[in-house]
């Protein structure tokens, strides 16, 4: 059976990437992606209503969903953008690294995607308590490909541990986890097969490391067209297998 293959956090330069909507969806095709969330660093509506337009005007084969993803400075700033952006997209996603921030995004049931727990710090970013509220709330922990792609040496060996500390500890507590590329521009695409060969090197099983690019996005994506106000033409109903 053909896998339905996700990268659920790109940016565009719409916010901080180098390359255009149009230019992002046509890599993603030539590299056999099946969905990619488009996730900008949005600071109006108007941000993401830019981004929704520059999707819908591209015409493709593959399904692209809009998106955001939030850096906040603490609690109550992570809370006002999530009712701020969460009705106006498909995915949501929260730039980690704060401790405090990745237990409040772990903690809200609008949050999607924890991305990067482990950004700049000397630990993974995760303990017992933020995975238990993650599998409570249904927030997927990231394992970002471009952390590893641009980092080398030491830093990169850093990187990777916390990221199989975080992988033990969501298997333990049952929380999902999600690779994406976290890409600025498109040489830093991946198929997601590639991103698969990382999360087995970093330990986990074959079955379990296609979850993390099939089933886990595929959940996120049904789970905003659930919740959906309006339809956004186009874009088909997903059912979780």
């Amino acid at each position: 059976m053909a896998r339905t293959l996700h990268d659920l956090n790109i940016q565009s330069s719409i916010s901080s990437g180098e390359d255009d909507v149009a230019t992002i969806i046509q890599r993603a095709e030539t590299l056999g992606i099946d969905r990619i969330a488009i996730c900008e660093y949005a600071h109006e509506i108007d941000d993401i209503d830019t981004l929704k337009n520059a999707i819908d005007a591209t015409d493709t084969s593959i399904d692209v969903h809009p998106g955001v993803k939030i850096r906040a400075d603490d609690d109550q700033e992570l809370h006002n953008k999530l009712s701020q952006f969460r009705d106006e997209v498909d995915v949501v996603t929260v730039q980690g690294g704060d401790s405090d921030i990745n237990r409040a995004a772990c903690d809200d049931t609008r949050v999607d995607i924890l991305s990067n727990p482990e950004f700049k710090r000397n630990d993974s970013g995760i303990d017992h308590v933020i995975a238990k509220k993650a599998h409570n709330n249904r927030v997927a922990i990231e394992i970002n490909f471009g952390s590893v792609l641009k980092t080398y040496g030491k830093l990169r060996a850093q990187i990777m541990a916390h990221m199989r500390r975080n992988i033990r500890l969501a298997d333990k507590y049952e929380a999902s986890l999600i690779i994406n590329s976290g890409a600025r521009k498109i040489e830093e695409m991946r198929n997601p097969r590639d991103m698969v060969g990382l999360a087995v090197s970093l330990g986990m099983s074959l079955s379990d490391a296609f979850e993390t690019v099939e089933k886990t996005p595929a959940r996120i994506l049904n789970r905003a067209k659930q919740t959906e106000k309006q339809e956004r033409p186009g874009l088909e109903r997903y059912d979780e297998s």
